[in-house]
């Protein structure tokens, strides 16, 4: 909580009883609360219990919010007066929200509900453990009505609205428009199946998938719908596109995506080849920018192994896209070594040298710079070392 007085930040803000007792008068409106009903409404740090055992410890409390030149009249003489903040004399944000709420238009303008919006910094509930939730019913009840009146607007073009309803974790409401906000938002995903298509796409359902079913399919597609397919964040591919599970198709698709596109990508099998599969799946994955080989399974899929895929594919998470730098520079060196060891490695022996030096210059600043100079060193190494 923060507080404002004749334009001055008090510091140190009421903190502890003494901030319970004022956000209960600052919740409680023109009306007040009654002594009896103030000391119920101020918790203990737990939430069980009152928070203040008698009126006359709550009156030295009130005290001390006058001494800091907050508006707290002096109560009547009944017991039953009413503590009330002085609103002629101070400013809530709660209650401008409320305020702002009620002169809200019934068809708003998309600013105004941005505005609305804005009050809010947090949950109060969760911010206030020391306030009796009873006290907040207005300003919930208004934050729904809110919600009510953005799911009526145009609440696409609200950039705000997602860290808005990050406040709110535990609400019901703001849980469900935060699940169509994620639904509008869904990456789209490249998957490239030719017999279990439905099944996978059911598993990848958080995101957009764009189908091809074989390589014919794949070379109609490109040719067709080129721009659309290509704008694709991520590239799952299943690395046997016939009934022979004999082809390796899939590496077509995955080594024309590395050597046209930025576009990540990754190989999923239900046969996986015979040998040593460890050293295989490395070759393979540096040769055509892999993120990983996965096993989708056989009869049943492994839906969390798929899903776990297409996230490393398309998160913005700091984690996958360093994962997804570490793979392009693999990729870079791999093909860079081979290109260098024609006719032998001798030849360029110096270059090869070289080439391995920057190359782990640029893996250190992957994993100690930020991702702008990761970015940049993986690019420098490229630029260097083109495959």
């Amino acid at each position: 909580m923060t507080v404002w007085r004749d334009g001055v930040l008090l510091d140190p803000p009421p903190r502890g009883l003494r901030c319970a007792v004022l956000v209960c008068l600052a919740t409680a409106g023109q009306r007040g609360l009654g002594p009896d009903r103030l000391l119920q409404s101020v918790l203990s740090t737990d939430g069980r219990r009152r928070g203040i055992r008698s009126a006359n410890a709550l009156e030295q409390h009130v005290t001390e919010l006058r001494r800091l030149g907050l508006p707290i009249p002096e109560r009547g003489r009944s017991a039953t007066d009413p503590y009330v903040l002085d609103f002629e004399r101070v400013r809530v944000d709660a209650e401008d929200f409320l305020r702002d709420l009620r002169d809200l238009a019934a068809t708003p303008d998309v600013s105004r509900l941005a505005a609305l919006m804005a009050h809010w910094t947090g949950d109060p509930l969760l911010h206030h453990p020391q306030v009796d939730r009873l006290l907040w019913n207005r300003h919930i009840k208004g934050r729904s009505t809110l919600l009510k009146h953005v799911r009526a607007a145009d609440w696409e073009s609200l950039p705000e609205l997602g860290e808005f309803l990050d406040l709110f974790p535990d609400d019901r409401a703001s849980a469900l428009l935060q699940a169509d906000l994620a639904r509008l938002d869904r990456k789209r995903l490249l998957v490239v199946e030719d017999q279990n298509m439905d099944q996978i796409v059911d598993i990848l359902d958080a995101y957009e998938c764009v189908r091809v079913t074989d390589l014919a399919d794949w070379e109609r597609q490109l040719r067709d719908r080129r721009d659309d397919i290509l704008s694709v964040h991520g590239a799952l591919i299943d690395l046997h596109l016939t009934d022979s599970f004999r082809d390796h198709d899939g590496y077509q698709i995955a080594d024309w995506l590395r050597l046209n596109t930025e576009i990540p990508a990754s190989v999923m099998t239900m046969a996986p080849p015979a040998g040593n599969l460890r050293q295989e799946s490395t070759i393979q994955q540096k040769r055509y920018r892999l993120l990983q080989i996965v096993y989708k399974g056989y009869g049943t899929f492994n839906a969390r192994a798929l899903r776990e895929a297409a996230t490393q594919l398309t998160s913005d998470e700091d984690v996958h896209v360093r994962a997804r730098l570490g793979s392009t520079l693999e990729t870079a060196l791999f093909h860079a070594r081979k290109r260098l060891s024609y006719p032998s490695p001798e030849h360029n022996h110096t270059r090869l040298r070289q080439c391995e030096v920057e190359a782990a210059v640029a893996a250190r600043q992957m994993e100690i710079g930020t991702l702008p100079e990761a970015r940049r060193a993986v690019r420098d190494f490229r630029d260097t070392w083109p495959a």
